[in-house]
């Protein structure tokens, strides 16, 4: 019947609150219902969160109207969601009119805390240090438009690896978030404000883009407890000026607004000479894209891979309140050849052993993500770093276009895997 479809749910936002791993939780509801109807239709809201009911009362929608009602669970002993154990709570909402349903909303999400304190990462207030794998979705003969069976598959091989995070630079599939909510995948959620020139950023419906961007993220994918983080970007001017710095602060203050429950985080290209960005101080995680040892860079300056352990070290010393993470590191490899050359997969392997162990030294660093889990296509003339390119593939990637796993994805698995990722784990 066409009036069984006059009001929806038209944004759904089942927040935990926990405050302290052996407490009881508060978990906050903010249900926005939509009247499509041309009159005024009083509706009554109720739902379940796992086996409780929520009575959440009844409200009078204008015509064309929403209308918001918000409701707060006490749930004593709750199950905690974790990738060790990740429990999931069902939530079953009804809209009803005149004995009548009109709607119905059902979703799956978990309780945890996440957050960040003195510089600490904390998972249920459990310290962290995340192994994990970015990736761009893609395959030879699909392109871009992958099927739930090659997500199924991605999430297999990052689990497989022995990682925990998986990061892209971008809000990723709604059968993707499913299955990390199910399997225990934590994802470091990103919106697609990457490399930005400063006077593209300067432009205003530039920033506005973005802040869409950034509340469609929040608002879509904010009942999946494995999101732990809302990244605000990658890789902008590794010397952030005024522009960067009111994106950054406006971008930071409406995710907390939208969802007080994450920290913020953003993904900068790691060079010694920025220096610290007082810039940066809304922030609660930075994350460094640093490739020592495989790009020159800027003068030169990480051309040279044993300078790699200083500088973070002065990462840590500019930002000691913050987490700070490794959000990209990797070496392209497409051959057989000497250690020494660029694009070998000896080469590869040498590098991630290098780069883990010098990160095995950082006690205080809140984890490391390679990049990439599998190759994917960039652009064409992409060299990448790679003497002997095969362009226009990425090749940093563990796992080759043909879905061949290279030497090195031994070598990570083995690293990733003899690290205590979330304390006492």
């Amino acid at each position: 019947r066409l009036d069984a479809l006059v009001v929806d749910f038209a944004t759904v936002q089942v927040r935990p609150d926990l405050p302290c791993a052996t407490c009881a939780a508060t978990v906050n509801f903010r249900l926005s219902v939509r009247n499509y109807a041309p009159r005024t239709t009083r509706v009554k809201l109720t739902g379940r969160f796992g086996n409780r009911s929520i009575d959440f009362g009844s409200v009078a929608v204008g015509a064309r109207r929403v209308a918001v009602v918000s409701r707060t669970l006490r749930v004593e002993n709750p199950k905690l969601w974790s990738p060790e154990s990740p429990s999931l709570y069902t939530v079953v909402l009804r809209a009803r009119s005149e004995d009548r349903v009109l709607q119905r909303y059902k979703l799956r999400t978990g309780i945890r805390s996440v957050k960040v304190v003195d510089g600490k990462w904390l998972l249920n207030g459990r310290k962290m240090n995340i192994r994990g794998v970015g990736l761009h979705e893609d395959d030879p003969k699909l392109g871009f438009a992958i099927t739930n069976q090659i997500r199924a598959r991605e999430v297999a091989e990052t689990k497989e690896l022995g990682a925990t995070m998986m990061r892209s630079h971008y809000p990723l599939h709604p059968y993707t978030h499913e299955l990390a909510d199910e399997q225990g995948m934590m994802i470091w959620s990103e919106i697609p404000v990457y490399a930005l020139k400063t006077a593209a950023l300067a432009k205003i419906n530039v920033r506005k883009m973005a802040a869409r961007e950034l509340e469609d993220n929040i608002l879509t994918n904010q009942n999946h407890p494995s999101i732990m983080v809302w990244s605000i970007g990658n890789e902008l001017s590794s010397r952030p000026g005024p522009v960067q710095a009111d994106y950054i602060a406006r971008a930071a203050k409406s995710a907390k607004r939208l969802d007080p429950s994450r920290p913020v985080g953003y993904a900068v290209a790691g060079y010694p000479a920025a220096g610290c960005q007082p810039e940066y101080g809304p922030l609660d995680i930075l994350g460094v894209n640093e490739y020592f040892g495989w790009y020159p860079g800027p003068n030169g300056q990480i051309a040279d891979r044993e300078l790699l352990g200083a500088y973070l070290d002065g990462v840590r010393a500019c930002y000691p309140e913050k987490a700070v993470l490794v959000t990209e590191f990797g070496a392209e490899a497409n051959r057989s050849g000497p250690v020494e050359e660029k694009g070998t997969y000896e080469f590869q392997s040498d590098f991630v052993n290098y780069h883990l162990g010098v990160y095995a030294t950082k006690p205080w660093l809140a984890g490391a993500i390679y990049w990439a889990l599998e190759e994917f296509r960039v652009r064409p003339l992409w060299e990448g770093g790679n003497p002997r390119p095969n362009p226009p593939i990425h090749q940093k990637g563990l796992i080759a276009f043909d879905g061949t796993k290279k030497p090195a994805w031994a070598e990570v698995q083995r690293l990733f895997k003899g690290v205590d990722q979330i304390e006492g784990g």
